[in-house]
């Protein structure tokens, strides 16, 4: 089967290298592949964490406008537009 991955090469400052090293050893079991593959895994997490932030941030906007400002009214409003009355769906 023929080799399929890339090499990537990066360069890190001195003061840089050892903090880099174990974390490959803590997190990537020993192998770069494996730290950045987990450390990309991380960084798309949070990306899109940030992104859901983002639209909750819009979502809570708009409640307000409409005077939904508790927990518990968003969380009625949440239910309600998930659950909508029998007489709603038609």
């Amino acid at each position: 089967m023929p080799r399929t991955a890339v090499t990537k090469t990066f360069s890190l400052r001195q003061d840089e290298v050892d903090r880099f090293e174990r974390l490959v050893d803590r997190l990537g079991g020993g192998s770069t592949t494996e730290f950045i593959r987990r450390a990309m895994d991380q960084m798309e997490a949070m990306e899109n964490w940030q992104q859901f932030e983002a639209i909750r941030e819009v979502g809570l906007r708009r409640a307000r406008a409409k005077g939904v400002t508790t927990a518990d009214q968003r969380r009625e409003a949440v239910r309600t537009a998930l659950n909508p009355p029998p007489e709603d769906l038609v």
